[in-house]
């Protein structure tokens, strides 16, 4: 009896507080960065193409379109880049581009006006896009120093290195297109490994790289791509 009181009557101490949790800094290890988004850039630097909204043109092959016609042509260029280095560097649209071309823009307005005739021709705007958008500057082409292969007046010229197989895999297509076109076109082959300060100032870096009347395409290209830009090309020749 006497142990059983001691053990109920034994007072008990409270347990220690435990101890207190660590503290943990909250602030962020680095400041977050902020992206501003309201003028998006492309990967190599440029900004990125500013839509126009022009709803007529001021030229006669413009008028002669049907409204379904001007709307597929005005949903291109209003959205297409202008292909001058000024205009692709500042997002310019192919629109504003040809209406107030700055110095180097001569061309664009053709490329503009290939795009209304296009339309005229009933092309999906698709399609339109595809052979007016660049979104590489067109280059006034020195051809001094290649041999050209044809009879015609639009040049063509392919960059290959002989030592990557799909510069070397590309002849038969480029040779089929000479073909196809024997009194229209002269096919020039640039040897990136002999012309070297050619290719550098064309800014070839990839073979194969065609470059249609000084419009770079860069790839492989079907022939039937090839084609239709040669036929634009020479489309714009024919025009006055």
């Amino acid at each position: 009896m006497l142990l059983l009181w001691m053990a109920c009557g034994r007072s008990v101490e409270p347990a220690a507080p435990s101890a207190p949790p660590p503290q943990v800094d909250a602030t962020p290890a680095s400041t977050p960065v902020t992206i501003d988004l309201s003028k998006p850039l492309r990967p190599d630097g440029r900004e990125l193409v500013a839509a126009s909204a022009h709803t007529t043109l001021p030229w006669d092959v413009f008028r002669d379109l049907d409204p379904g016609q001007q709307q597929v042509a005005l949903s291109v260029i209003n959205a297409a880049p202008g292909s001058c280095p000024a205009c692709l560097e500042q997002g310019t649209s192919l629109a504003d581009c040809a209406l107030q071309p700055p110095a180097g823009c001569e061309n664009t307005a053709g490329l503009a006006q290939r795009c209304v005739r296009l339309a005229g021709q009933g092309l999906p705007a698709s399609d339109i896009y595809d052979l007016c958008a660049f979104h590489e500057p067109w280059i006034d082409l020195d051809l001094s120093g290649l041999e050209g292969r044809g009879a015609g007046t639009l040049p063509v010229v392919i960059a290959v290195d002989d030592r990557n197989p799909a510069s070397t895999a590309y002849d038969d297509t480029m040779q089929q297109l000479r073909e196809a076109y024997p009194t229209q076109i002269t096919l020039y082959v640039l040897d990136v490994q002999v012309h070297v300060e050619q290719a550098q100032a064309w800014g070839v870096r990839s073979t194969p790289t065609v470059f249609v009347d000084g419009y770079r395409l860069r790839g492989s290209r079907s022939l039937d791509n090839l084609r239709f830009m040669v036929d634009a090309q020479l489309l714009d020749r024919e025009s006055p």
